[in-house]
């Protein structure tokens, strides 16, 4: 059971993200809440959920500023929930790599989703995290395992993370795959995938469509450049793919952000 922390300064919104939502049927059970920032993280300290729910506009400290308060804690899913439009405020959640940003009057279903899918985050890490430790047990029982397991690129180390993402800067607008970076790096595929979730708590194609945005942005502030070409400049040949992954990490379509 995943424990889950939200912060939100409206006591109706509050109680109703509280009582409503189903937390058992998504794995979930609210371990604490606050109305701002600064209460927020000495609970968090405290209790430790694994999944954190804030609103951006909060008194003593904000949700952004909340969750760089936070940074030292590992294994935490942000969930950000937000009356603001301010696209400044959605970039700060990209470069904290905070995966959902969701605006205000909240969907049932988009809401439901995104705890889904960060719950679904967090048990693969715990997974992974499994694996690592028995690997580790199995390696202190016999050393020449841990050898075998590094000559073969999966001993858990993060030695190839920065070659990894040079790959990524370096390649993000043409049509690549984890196949591809597995044959740049001269690693597994697999190992790949771990690595990625392991270090950064994400997957491949997260990862990527990530970057892409983060470099589509510039670009629509240009305001050269017709939005089809934009897409295609920064890896998508398919136009409407793009907008609706850029209005998944922005909360607003690449037209939107460009008329604001």
């Amino acid at each position: 059971m995943v424990k889950a922390f939200v912060a939100e300064d409206s006591a109706l919104l509050r109680k109703e993200i509280v009582m409503t939502t189903p937390w058992r049927e998504l794995g979930c059970k609210v371990v604490g809440q606050a109305s701002d920032g600064q209460e927020a993280e000495r609970l968090i300290r405290s209790l430790r959920p694994g999944l954190v729910i804030t609103d951006i506009c909060m008194p003593e400290k904000d949700g952004l500023e909340l969750i760089r308060s936070l940074r030292d804690l590992e294994g935490i899913e942000y969930i950000i929930i937000s009356a603001y439009e301010e696209f400044d405020y959605a970039m700060e959640a990209i470069r904290l790599q905070v995966k959902n940003y969701i605006l205000k009057p909240l969907d049932d279903r988009e809401f439901y989703d995104t705890i889904a899918r960060a719950v679904r985050s967090l048990q693969e890490r715990s997974t992974l995290l499994s694996l690592r430790e028995n690997l580790q047990a199995a390696s202190a029982r016999n050393p020449a395992y841990l050898q075998e397991l590094e000559e073969n690129g999966a001993s858990g180390e993060n030695r190839y993370l920065p070659a990894l993402l040079d790959f990524f800067e370096k390649h993000y607008s043409e049509n690549i795959g984890i196949r591809d970076a597995a044959e740049a790096l001269y690693i597994s595929e697999s190992y790949i995938s771990k690595l990625l979730r392991w270090e950064l708590g994400t997957t491949f194609s997260d990862y990527l469509g990530s970057i892409r945005i983060q470099k589509s942005i510039p670009l629509l502030r240009q305001n050269e450049m017709k939005i089809y070409e934009v897409a295609e400049r920064v890896g998508y040949k398919d136009y409407r793919y793009f907008c609706s992954l850029f209005k998944k990490h922005v909360g607003v379509t690449p037209r939107q952000f460009r008329q604001r």
